[in-house]
Order: C-alpha cells, then sequence, then structure tokens
C-alpha cells in the first residue's frame, strides 16, 4: 500500500505538470491546434539548436557507457 502511495505521488507530482503543459500548448482559443508547435520547426534556431542538443546526448551516453560498462 505505501509503495503503491509513492508511485502515486510521483506520477502525480512528475507527470501531471507536463501533461497540463502539453494540454495548454495545443488549445488555442478553445480549439486543438497545432500553431505553437508550427511556429516552433519554421524558426531559424530551432534546427541548430535541436542538432546541438542531439550531439549533447550522444556524447553523454557514450561517454557514461564507456566509464559505466567496465565499472
Amino acid at each position: 500500500m505505501v509503495l503503491w502511495a509513492g508511485v502515486a505521488f510521483i506520477v502525480i507530482a512528475g507527470v501531471a505538470p507536463i501533461a497540463v503543459m502539453v494540454v495548454d500548448s495545443v488549445i488555442e482559443n478553445g480549439q486543438v491546434s497545432f500553431g505553437y508547435y508550427r511556429e516552433l520547426v519554421n524558426a531559424a534556431r530551432f534546427w541548430p539548436l535541436l542538432g546541438n542538443s542531439v550531439q549533447l546526448a550522444l556524447a553523454v551516453t557514450v561517454v557514461c557507457a564507456v566509464v559505466g560498462v567496465p565499472t
């Protein structure tokens, strides 16, 4: 029972705010719209920033694997 209460607390505290943000980002003037995402993808800075994020994630993954697998 205590385990399930802990899991429920983590889900509510961690997932609920993200779910609210996603719903708020999709609803515009009371209708479902992906205008904010369309604007984001069409922005000039989006693709270089996404590329940098992917490169950083790959570098961190490789370093962690190199350190963690032998350990």
